[in-house]
């Protein structure tokens, strides 16, 4: 997952591209608050600075994934939930689903090259809306 054009800008949207060891392919975690003992995070981009969020705060499936400056910790928009979906191995890192704290739908992504992030509930495919966090 990368910032398209590798853009520094506010509103670019992030997609699936194939892996490179460049800085708009790299996120930061970093904790911004807790809720019912539920951890959220902002993914903050080490090229940019900026932070994952949902385009215009939208709260509807399909909604775009872009880049942002934090807004702070009542940015609602700009905060994930990591959901861990079956077992750790040693073949393979956890996977996890992403949830977004304000609208509680998924970071989800097409099979295809270049597809652009975008926001979905729970139905359908399960592999779409999961992740693995990799160390850099």
């Amino acid at each position: 997952m990368g910032v398209a054009r590798e853009s520094t800008k506010d509103g670019a949207e992030i997609h699936q591209l194939l892996a490179a060891p460049r800085g708009y392919q790299r996120w930061r975690l970093v904790v911004v608050g807790q809720e019912n003992g539920e951890v959220f995070y902002k993914f903050e981009n080490l090229r940019s600075g900026k932070v994952l969020e949902i385009a215009g705060a939208q709260e509807a499936a399909g909604a775009v994934v872009t880049q942002g400056t934090y807004e702070g910790d009542e940015a609602r928009h700009q905060q994930w939930k990591l959901i861990p979906v079956g077992s750790e191995t040693d073949a393979a890192p956890r996977a996890y689903e992403i949830a977004n704290r304000n609208s509680g739908l998924f970071l989800q992504v097409d099979t295809n090259a270049r597809a652009a992030i975008k926001q979905h509930g729970a139905e359908g495919g399960h592999r779409t809306r999961q992740w693995q966090l990799l160390p850099v």
